[in-house]
């Protein structure tokens, strides 16, 4: 009576004075002690038991042995075994499947089978135990296993048996036995079951197979508040915002209303399809009561809202927040970041240790990103040494942001320093290392980094990719770009059908690998155009499946370096035809085009048709129309826009003006605009190489002799790189006296010889010895040597740190035309492609 009561303290003390205590009356104080949850009682009474020798049957034995197993006492139960085989009782089909439970329960997998093995006898319920036991200790595929033999024995399945191998199916992904699954439950009619149904949706969602999670669901003969929010969640998670909010909308139609955790996966939905006007509505219809005792919702909202970009509604969600938890800040911090807002993220980041809440992983994730918005070494600093306090340094999350902060922050050794202490390498290690050398100009050590990460196993991406074509770019590495393309083919890095390769997967993956794709195709367009292949540009932009900006722009400037006028505006149309908006980059390629060909007339009218597109013409376009006016012969008017344009003329202006004064031979005007020039840079070389060349022009021997001394004093030592075979070689002007480089010498002594023979005029300049001081420009040393180690006809790709000078420039032109060799040629403020003794630079220097 007292047992069942529930007055367990009143039944031991009747228990205690009885003289005479049957087997009903410890039968019933071990229950009542196990359905009080007292299982060390439980197994007190029963050792007991087995002191006073007090006989037991089946029932006796079975409580004592699901104790042990809500213990974890896995000896206790091999102990209630031991009496159980004593009392001849191992073959019972009850206790059997009570010690199959017992064992897979305390762990020990192998001795629930063993004892599985041996009943002499097993039904659906034997079956269940040890399948669930399979599934708890990670083995999907013995669950699958059993599945088949237990069909293959004839046994009728339960709805235990059949929620096993859904619950498998989820944790392994494997939409093939959970087709066969669903199969035995339409066979054996129990589609009607809710639970069925609902774990059916949660399989099919987790394998991502949505279509069939929504025929599960449009089948269900009901359908409850799980089965909604489990096909709403799925869809979040597989990327389908947008059809996990009509999912919500359906489900209010069907009468159902949403809990907290469809309002929390709702929300997420909102965020991924940043629908913030429909996060306002699900916002309005959360109860006040579940809005302060859920904190989820709470966080998620600031979440959504963040996401969004709406940082001001975030940060009214989060100041109204009943209790701010680790989530709440990270949710908050994170918006501020993906938005651009990388003082208010440290500046969240800072308060929330004021208010005594403890960075996690997540936290300071977001804050070392927060340091690379602002470019902040001191802070990232800081924050990596919190990182270090708390040891997440090995973190390969943490430690690839580690990376990608300090090369943003021109830290490149300290990102190589964390990089290198990393255990764990991935691609995206690599891919922040490659992209912090080759933003920074560094682009050999970049491609340097590549090999090494072929060389440690790691497979580039598409990223990867597109930071090493970048680098190809910077020095016109040629043939190296030539075999990364090859690679990005070869590998399936790179497709041209993206509806047809990512066809299966959810709208924001799908989003954003198509935005990879096309990162890479336009890295490739630009590689091709920078490096002088326009042909290739034009081949690779005609493969696109899709153009944007970034593409067209590539392909303008490519064809702008060559001085291909035409074919540029002939793309700007298209542009238009593609509805396709120019932008600076645009216009700028278009009027630095019209500068090297001359065209005046073209010049104005696109420059007056910036406004038309809503574009305000900057101090480079000005630069462009001024160099066209200048070179035009049109000084008065270069100068009168130079004096009127609403910015302040920068170095490239007056050099232009120099340049111009050169060539019309106006020393009062040149002599204004060096001026102009050293008052923003007293170092500039080419100012004094043109002042120089003014002076010689105009027979003024004593000023120019002057500016002479002043050059040799500051002017930066020339470096040529020059890309052979995939390797690319540098030549310095120390490397002029080198007995290395004697072939050279020689090959550049024949060069000079032939040019006299010819004629040649002005090849070198007056002021030269035609023989040694010419041997001093790195870029001869470069040429001479991709002459002698390519073959004929095969071009020559050199790029130089500073400007080419006019003797050098002339000997390319001649040796493009006598060796029938196309030179690309790009410096430090030109690009020039020379062909058949003529310069795509209209012999601008």
């Amino acid at each position: 009576m007292f047992v069942g009561c529930g007055s367990l303290p009143d039944a031991q003390s009747a228990f205690n004075t009885l003289t005479h205590r049957s087997e009903m009356s410890w039968v019933s104080l071990l229950r009542g002690y196990f359905d009080k949850g007292d299982f060390r009682n439980v197994l007190h009474i029963f050792r007991k038991m087995q002191k006073d020798r007090v006989p037991y049957n089946r029932h006796t034995i079975v409580v004592p042995l699901k104790a042990c197993a809500r213990l974890n006492q896995i000896e206790e139960g091999r102990d209630v075994h031991s009496e159980a085989c004593r009392q001849g009782l191992e073959d019972d089909l009850f206790i059997g499947n009570t010690l199959i439970d017992m064992y897979a329960k305390c762990g020990s997998i192998d001795e629930a089978s063993c004892v599985f093995d041996k009943l002499s006898t097993q039904d659906v319920v034997s079956w269940n135990v040890l399948m669930r036991g399979y599934l708890e200790h990670g083995l999907p595929d013995k669950v699958f296993d059993c599945f088949d033999k237990v069909n293959t024995a004839g046994i009728a399945v339960d709805q235990v048996t059949l929620l096993c191998c859904l619950n498998a199916c989820c944790n392994v992904e494997n939409l093939k036995e959970g087709h066969a699954t669903y199969a035995a439950i339409m066979k054996h009619g129990l589609e009607r079951e809710l639970v069925l149904g609902n774990a059916s949706i949660d399989m099919y969602t987790k394998c991502g197979a949505l279509m069939e999670a929504k025929h599960v669901l449009d089948h269900m003969f009901v359908r409850d508040v799980i089965s909604w929010t489990t096909l709403i969640a799925g869809y979040v998670e597989n990327g389908c915002g947008e059809e996990a909010l009509k999912c919500l909308k359906n489900m209010k139609h069907d009468g159902v209303s949403p809990n907290a955790a469809t309002l929390v996966c709702s929300l997420k939905a909102c965020s991924s399809t940043r629908s913030i006007d429909m996060g306002r509505k699900i916002q309005a219809d959360i109860p006040e009561t579940l809005y302060r005792s859920d904190p989820t919702i709470g966080n998620t909202l600031v979440d959504m809202f963040a996401k969004c970009g709406s940082l001001m509604e975030a940060l009214q969600i989060f100041n109204e927040l009943p209790k701010r938890t680790i989530v709440s800040w990270n949710a908050l911090i994170a918006g501020y970041v993906e938005h651009g807002h990388g003082n208010d993220a440290l500046n969240c980041f800072d308060q929330m240790q004021l208010d005594c809440m403890s960075p996690d992983a997540s936290t300071l994730n977001c804050s070392l990103k927060a340091c690379g918005l602002i470019r902040s070494s001191i802070k990232s600093q800081v924050v990596h040494s919190e990182i270090v306090k708390k040891g997440l340094e090995q973190s390969y999350l943490i430690g690839n942001t580690l990376v990608d902060v300090y090369v943003k922050c021109n830290l490149l050794a300290d990102g190589r320093y964390v990089f290198d202490r990393q255990k764990v390498r991935n691609v995206i290690s690599w891919t922040a290392l490659i992209s912090g050398y080759a933003d920074r100009g560094v682009s050999r050590d970049a491609l340097d980094c590549l090999e090494e990460m072929e060389v440690d196993g790691v497979v580039p991406n598409a990223v990867t990719m597109t930071c090493s074509l970048k680098a190809c770019s910077n020095i016109g590495a040629i043939d190296v770009g030539q075999a990364l393309h090859a690679q990005t083919v070869k590998r399936g890095i790179l497709y041209t059908d993206y509806s047809d390769r990512f066809s299966k997967i959810g709208d924001k993956a799908f989003h954003e690998l198509a935005t990879e794709q096309l990162q890479l195709e336009n890295a490739l367009v630009d590689m091709y155009g920078k490096c002088g292949n326009v042909l290739d540009a034009h081949d690779v932009f005609g493969s696109m499946p899709m153009h944007d900006l970034v593409s067209w722009n590539a392909l303008i400037t490519g064809y702008s370096r060559q001085g291909h006028a035409e074919i540029v505006f002939e793309l700007f149309d298209g542009m238009a035809e593609e509805a396709v908006h120019p932008d600076e980059i645009t216009f700028l390629s278009i009027l630095s085009v019209c500068s090297h060909a001359g065209l005046v007339q073209k010049a104005r009218s696109y420059f007056k048709a910036m406004t038309e597109y809503n574009l305000s013409p900057k101090s480079e376009h000005y630069n462009c129309v001024i160099d066209l006016l200048g070179r035009a012969g049109q000084i008065l008017e270069a100068t009168e826009m130079l004096e009127r344009m609403p910015y302040q003329p920068t170095i490239f202006a007056w050099c232009s003006m120099l340049g111009a004064c050169r060539k019309w031979g106006n020393v009062k005007l040149g002599q204004h605009a060096f001026e102009c020039v050293l008052r923003l840079d007293s170092q500039h070389a080419a100012a004094f190489m043109l002042m120089f060349s003014i002076y010689v022009d105009a027979c003024m021997w004593e000023e120019a002799k002057k500016v002479e001394e002043a050059l040799q004093a500051l002017k930066q030592p020339g470096q040529s790189l020059v890309d052979i075979f995939g390797v690319v070689h540098t030549f310095c002007e120390e490397d002029v006296d080198n007995m290395r480089h004697k072939e050279l010498h020689a090959k550049l002594r024949e060069v000079y010889l032939e040019m006299e023979k010819r004629d040649s005029t002005n090849v070198l300049t007056k002021t030269s010895n035609s023989i040694n001081c010419s041997c001093k420009h790195s870029e001869r040393l470069a040429l001479v040597y991709g002459l002698l180690n390519t073959s004929e006809r095969s071009q020559i790709h050199i790029v130089k740190n500073v400007p080419i000078c006019e003797d050098c420039h002339n000997v390319m032109t001649f040796i493009s035309r006598t060796e029938r060799r196309k030179i690309v040629f790009k410096d430090k403020i030109c690009y020039h492609e020379f062909k058949n003794g003529k310069c795509s630079c209209g012999y601008y220097c």
